[in-house]
């Protein structure tokens, strides 16, 4: 066997239309192989890993703007007692956005 390839021998066959000959094929050697095998694991796994590492950057953008409503939704709350009692409509209802906000993130999450 050579080290790039190895020919398979010629088959002859005697059948009823005459005599078959199988042409000769060349087939990878076993190194060659294994150094394909090798580079298209490493193919998949850079692949798995831009894709998790994407994954992980949309995680984290996610995670940042959920954190931001809740911030937002916290300033809009106000820290007074009994602030709520007397909250305008639109403040309201910026508040619910901000809650509907959090809520959709983290369900992502």
């Amino acid at each position: 066997m050579t080290p790039a390839s190895a020919k398979v021998s010629c088959a002859i066959a005697l059948t009823q239309q005459g005599l078959k000959v199988a042409r000769t094929f060349r087939v990878r050697s076993r190194d060659r192989d294994i150094k394909t095998d090798q580079e298209r694991f490493q193919v998949i796994n850079l692949t798995i890993g831009a894709v998790a590492d994407s994954i992980r950057h949309e995680k984290d953008a996610l995670q940042v703007r959920v954190n931001e409503a809740r911030d937002l939704a916290s300033l809009a709350a106000g820290t007074g007692v009994d602030e709520y009692l007397d909250r305008e409509s639109e403040e309201l209802a910026r508040i619910r956005e901000y809650e509907r906000l959090m809520v959709q993130g983290d369900s992502c999450l």
